[in-house]
């Protein structure tokens, strides 16, 4: 690198060193640097990703991921590494704690009564404390809008 500052495969080759003595900060570093010299260098991607799962940047990884597949769409260690990086964001997704926080009343929905929000409390403690199944986190996965409760008025009133 310091004979010569422009070589994509030295800033590659160190980022792997990094890697290899878990420098996942350094050597993402690195991959973004080789990466601005040739953005479709398919080595620096990979283990731009790898770094970036290691640091838990699991959404970051997998569109890595996804450039190496685009670049080369048969790579096979692309394509297992985009599998495992869906499976570390279904993960990280699912043990996310709800958030308790208060929601600014809109003009489209009515203040939440002190009853529905008591049932939005109760319905969060559940989940985090549910064993994470598959259903909690589709049923938790649905994006909610401004204002709305965690659990909707008709299901807390018929529980």
């Amino acid at each position: 690198i310091g004979f010569n500052p422009q070589s994509v495969v030295a800033f590659s080759n160190r980022a792997m060193a990094y890697l290899k003595v878990n420098d996942f900060t350094a050597a993402e570093a690195d991959c973004a640097r080789a990466l601005s010299l040739d953005p479709h260098h398919v080595k620096s991607l990979m283990r731009r990703g790898s770094a970036l799962n290691s640091l838990g940047r699991h959404k970051a990884a997998f569109l890595c991921f996804a450039a190496v597949r685009q670049v080369e769409p048969g790579n096979k260690q692309a394509i297992a590494m985009s599998a495992k990086t869906r499976e570390l964001i279904k993960a990280s997704v699912r043990k996310a704690p709800c958030r308790r926080v208060q929601l600014a009343n809109t003009i489209a929905s009515p203040p939440a009564t002190a009853s529905q929000k008591a049932d939005a409390f109760a319905a969060c403690d559940e989940m985090n404390n549910k064993d994470n199944s598959t259903e909690a986190f589709e049923s938790s996965a649905r994006p909610r809008v401004a204002g709305e409760a965690l659990v909707e008025p008709a299901k807390a009133q018929s529980e």
